[in-house]
């Protein structure tokens, strides 16, 4: 295993640029995580470290060397795909050992770590099957598997779970937290699902528009956001915000009907603000500021949908035994402490 630093690492189609001088270090059997919405750059700047991309400026190193114009055949990486691409002709085991016949490895080295790969993955049952008789979850393990086998420096995952249903979703997100932990590797991972972030990465990199917005550990990044995109990308239900001003007494919040005080150093009285505030640290109250538009009960937690006088929208994480009903009047309180600030105009922080 390796570490990866990239360093101003720039990407440009002709005039166009998509990344934008990033700059980032993966450390040794890290688990890093790109995430961000559709178009924000984390599959090409993914590409760019596998080498199927070209890099137009700057400097990637894995390891010890400067890999920024090695072919992608002599990165010492792997990559495991959206699409399982694997050979529909071949067994399980011919996939998986496949690289390396190429390669021209002994025919008693592919075996032993083809049974050692299908042996992690649980493949044992499965190494005579042709793809068209497997799962998808199963033939995802079978594309991590021919990955495996070639005991790469750095395993690449370009949204590999995006063609699984939601179950099967759910357990392959664990088949691979536990394959990480078992043998160690550094591991890139794009998602635009914030979920599978959240839940794999020992380090998260949000990205928007080719930029890089904020690295951290992904609590790090939930409690402490630097910024509004990355407050209201990071979570599920995503954080609730509200426009407001500052006055001497806090922020006056009008689709609330009242002032708030947060425990931030406030900027000069008239600056214009956001407030944002998590679900789960909303309860509901008596009140009129906020009709209920929609509840969703998903057993043990429901969430109330409201809509302000002025049209903005917020969610409650309402875990009473009793539904609020639709269609109703009703008031949020919170903490102070759990009330984030943002500038209305730079959308940066407020601390």
């Amino acid at each position: 295993m390796s570490r990866v630093e990239l360093s101003r690492a720039i990407k440009r189609y002709g005039a166009t640029q998509v990344i934008h001088g990033i700059d980032l270090e993966i450390d040794e059997g890290e688990f890093c995580v790109f995430v961000g919405p559709s178009g924000c750059g984390k599959s090409t700047l993914l590409r760019m470290i596998a080498g199927l991309e070209e890099t137009s400026d700057g400097t990637i190193r894995i390891g010890a060397r400067d890999v920024t114009r090695v072919d992608a055949a002599d990165r010492g990486v792997a990559m495991v795909f959206q699409t399982y691409a694997l050979y529909p002709h071949m067994t399980v085991e011919e996939n998986m050992g496949f690289g390396l016949r190429m390669n021209g490895h002994a025919k008693d080295e592919i075996q032993q770590k083809v049974d050692e790969a299908a042996g992690i993955l649980k493949l044992e049952d499965y190494l005579s099957r042709k793809p068209k008789a497997l799962s998808g979850g199963q033939r995802q393990r079978v594309a991590i598997g021919r990955a495996i086998v070639r005991g790469p420096e750095v395993f690449l995952f370009d949204e590999p779970l995006s063609n699984l249903d939601a179950e099967l979703r759910v357990d392959m997100r664990v088949e691979i937290a536990r394959l990480h932990k078992e043998i160690g590797a550094t591991m890139i991972y794009v998602t635009h699902d914030q979920v599978e972030a959240m839940t794999l990465a020992d380090k998260i990199v949000v990205l928007r528009a080719g930029h890089i917005e904020q690295v951290g550990a992904p609590m790090d990044l939930y409690n402490d956001p630097d910024n509004r995109f990355v407050a209201g990308f990071i979570g599920s239900p995503s954080m609730n915000f509200l426009r407001g001003t500052v006055t001497a007494d806090g922020v006056e919040v009008p689709g609330l009907g009242r002032t708030l005080q947060p425990k931030v150093t406030l900027p000069p009285d008239g600056t214009a603000v956001q407030i944002g505030v998590r679900p789960e640290h909303l309860k509901l109250t008596e009140g009129t500021a906020l009709r209920v538009d929609l509840t969703e009960a998903l057993g043990g937690v429901s969430y109330a949908y409201l809509v302000a006088e002025t049209g903005e929208r917020m969610i409650v994480e309402d875990r009473r035994r009793e539904r609020i009903g639709m269609d109703t009047r009703a008031d949020i309180t919170c903490d102070p402490g759990d009330i984030f600030v943002f500038d209305a105009e730079t959308e940066q922080r407020i601390r």
